[in-house]
């Protein structure tokens, strides 16, 4: 039990990490110079990481068996969309 509480600390001082981060260069992170392939890169992918998914397939699964897809094909009433992720469960 000990090793899942000592996970569970060290997952929240990471987010804790994140935010402080963020809030310390909020200015940048606003800015329109500050794109969106960066804020997945930076926060995004490390949030869901964070929450045990397996953003970048680090278990090498196929497409067809990944957890995360980014900019997934969807038809949503009729017409094609590509959400930023989808997450299979």
């Amino acid at each position: 039990m000990n090793r899942e509480i000592e996970f569970e600390s060290r997952k929240t001082k990471r987010l804790t990490e994140l935010t402080n981060l963020f809030q310390a260069n909020i200015k940048q992170y606003k800015s329109t110079s500050y794109d969106e392939a960066n804020t997945r890169t930076d926060f995004i992918d490390k949030f869901f990481e964070l929450l045990d998914w397996d953003v970048r397939n680090v278990n090498g699964y196929s497409e067809t068996y990944r957890e995360v897809v980014r900019e997934d094909k969807v038809i949503i009433e009729g017409k094609p969309k590509a959400p930023d992720y989808s997450f299979r469960v």
